[in-house]
């Protein structure tokens, strides 16, 4: 065979070279992260659970009262009754969204594929903690607008008569919806320092408590610069009756401490 048939076949047999379309490898945008978090948190039956508990306590609590007013009529209906008690009664585990959000990916074991698909955690962190808040209030608007229903129901049905407003309600909606906000970011905290989801609830739920009571029976007077409920209910009614800085210190204790040290754990946890 002549060298030009030997050529000609050498280039035959070699694999075509086609030039790359994947194109520049593009970060994912924090609305991407945000988007993938929302829904993740509803994606797996703990999420499912959590967000149809709070919503049947809140049905729960308007049903009785839409038949207590038709019942045993008062006189007047108050929207804001109505929406405080749904609110009450999801409240106590709204802040569970929160530490879903941060542990899921530790309890579940899909660290390993979220933190290889984006290597840069404190923006999947970030985007877990506005997918909480957001998630947050979307059940509260939701409740809100239920609680709306059940007042007019339960006017249409009862001889009183139905007040929509109050007093102050834009101080009070606010108040509302910070206070609910604080607990959320505050569940988140203690998700993301314990990434234990049993643990992390146990600590969430009996740590600030036992520690305000510790602290008002053992510390007396300086008790109230580390009662984070207290400060709680102080910043919703946008009434600090003097206690600003203690109000602040029981926020950065609780609540901005457990965040900042979470992600920083977080950031330098094994991925197993």
């Amino acid at each position: 065979m002549s060298t030009a048939d030997t050529s000609t076949v050498d280039q035959s047999r070699r694999p075509t070279e086609h030039p790359s379309n994947l194109g520049p490898v593009v970060r994912p945008s924090f609305v991407r992260l945000t988007r993938i978090e929302l829904r993740k948190a509803v994606d797996y039956r703990a999420g499912r659970w959590i967000l149809g508990v709070i919503v049947g306590l809140a049905v729960l609590a308007l049903g009785w009262l839409v038949w207590a007013s038709w019942h045993d009529p008062q006189g007047e209906i108050m929207f804001r009754d109505f929406a405080g008690a749904a609110l009450a009664a999801a409240a106590f585990l709204l802040p569970v969204l929160g530490i879903l959000a941060m542990t899921s990916e530790w309890s579940q074991r899909t660290a390993l594929t979220t933190f290889t698909l984006s290597p840069r955690r404190i923006p999947v962190l970030l985007a877990k903690l506005v997918a909480a808040l957001l998630l947050m209030l979307g059940v509260m608007v939701a409740i809100t607008v239920v609680a709306a229903l059940a007042t007019a129901l339960a006017g249409a049905i009862s001889p009183d008569s139905v007040t929509w407003a109050g007093e102050d309600p834009w101080s009070y909606w606010a108040g509302q919806y910070l206070t609910q906000a604080m607990f959320v970011l505050m569940g988140a905290g203690f998700g993301a320092l314990i990434p234990i989801t049993g643990v992390a609830l146990t600590a969430f739920f009996v740590a600030p408590f036992l520690f305000a009571v510790l602290a008002n029976t053992l510390l007396k007077h300086v008790g109230s610069w580390f009662d984070v409920f207290s400060a709680f209910d102080r910043i919703g009614q946008f009434k600090l009756d003097g206690k600003g800085w203690e109000s602040l210190t029981s926020i950065l204790i609780w609540v901005v401490v457990p965040i900042v040290a979470g992600l920083y754990l977080s950031n330098r946890r094994e991925v197993k």
